[in-house]
């Protein structure tokens, strides 16, 4: 239930208007289809080497369409597809923290009846000039090691034809681990759900997972434990780990906080479930957080703050290296927030 719960409220193909009626703050910044009617973008990822920002399509018909904007207030352009396939293409992209102009387009789409899946995971090297494909399947997850970008994490989805009704199939996700950039990968004993490594000890790796709450590998992800005490429950979809490594954890009963690698979760003010997190890299343990009501500053107290009204059905969230401006991934397309003007930031700026 809960993975279909998070695919309607990530994936909704519904027809969306060029923007909300009243937001403040935030800033439609497109992308744009022919007529001018807004993209839906289902994921964002900033290049932190080269400052461009990345955008994958969501419910776009007939293609998987990758867009970048390589310059504050420039235009978008849409950059070679990475032919990702599925019936209704969804676009995950993930900049690498390290190499400039890597990027990676995972998706593609299951279907339950019939059961099949079309999907693929590609890198390009050349800011999307070209792709290489590294799997054929559907690929919605992956996580790149800041210390290590050959070492990888990603899921990987099927659909697994029911016994008694063999038209009808199960969607199964698989956890897999490449320590070769892609070439090779070996599954991982964790249930699938998204990653994020600690950028403050090498080697440690954390996992949310759909049903099994949060899990940490201290060994590049060979070998996992479940750290979930303190949760109240053990359905969790999102991870930011920021610069001292402070973790924030989306989970169905809200944001939680660990300042001790995940041994112990405390719970922060925002209650209402999130579907994306990202760090404040100016500010250690305080972080934004993403969902179907808005953005939210969580502060180092853990207390939330809305940023900006208007904006709804956050499916990702980027911000960039000097913490000076957010962006979100929506149906409507991209907005962007001045982080200037957020609640408890105009102080120290």
């Amino acid at each position: 239930m809960l993975s279909l719960l998070l695919l309607l409220l990530r994936l909704s193909p519904q027809v969306v208007p060029r923007g909300p009626v009243g937001t403040q703050g935030w800033v439609l910044i497109g992308p744009a289809a022919p007529g001018g009617a807004a993209v839906p973008i289902g994921s964002i990822a900033y290049d932190r080497v080269t400052r461009v920002l990345y955008a994958g399509s969501t419910l776009f018909p007939a293609i998987s369409r990758v867009f970048e904007r390589r310059q504050a207030g420039g235009e978008w352009e849409e950059v070679r597809s990475p032919d990702l396939g599925g019936l209704f293409p969804y676009v995950k992209v993930t900049a690498d923290p390290t190499a400039p102009n890597v990027v990676y387009a995972g998706g593609g789409t299951c279907m339950v009846h019939p059961p099949g899946c079309g999907g693929r995971l590609a890198r390009s090297e050349d800011a999307g000039v070209s792709w290489t494909a590294l799997l054929e399947q559907v690929t919605p997850v992956l996580a790149i090691d800041p210390f290590d970008n050959g070492l990888l994490m990603a899921v990987v989805d099927k659909a697994v034809p029911n016994s008694m009704f063999p038209e009808v199939g199960t969607i199964v996700g698989t956890s897999i681990r490449s320590g070769d950039g892609g070439l090779t990968w070996t599954e991982i004993p964790v249930p699938p759900g998204v990653f994020a490594f600690d950028p403050s000890r090498p080697g440690t790796v954390f996992a949310a997972t759909e049903l099994d709450g949060a899990w940490k590998s201290t060994d590049s992800g060979a070998n996992w434990s479940q750290v979930n005490s303190g949760l109240v429950n053990l359905g969790t979809f999102g991870l930011s780990i920021d610069s001292v490594g402070v973790i924030h954890l989306a989970t169905v009963s809200g944001v939680f906080v660990s300042s001790d690698g995940g041994e112990h979760w405390e719970p922060t003010g925002l209650s209402s479930m999130a579907t994306s997190l990202v760090a404040d890299p100016t500010s250690p343990g305080a972080a934004y957080a993403g969902g179907q009501s808005g953005v939210f500053r969580i502060d180092e107290r853990g207390i939330p703050s809305p940023i900006g009204s208007g904006v709804s059905n956050v499916s990702d969230l980027a911000i960039d290296t000097e913490g000076l401006r957010l962006w979100a991934a929506t149906l409507d397309g991209v907005f962007e927030y001045d982080i200037r003007k957020a609640p408890g930031r105009s102080a120290q700026r």
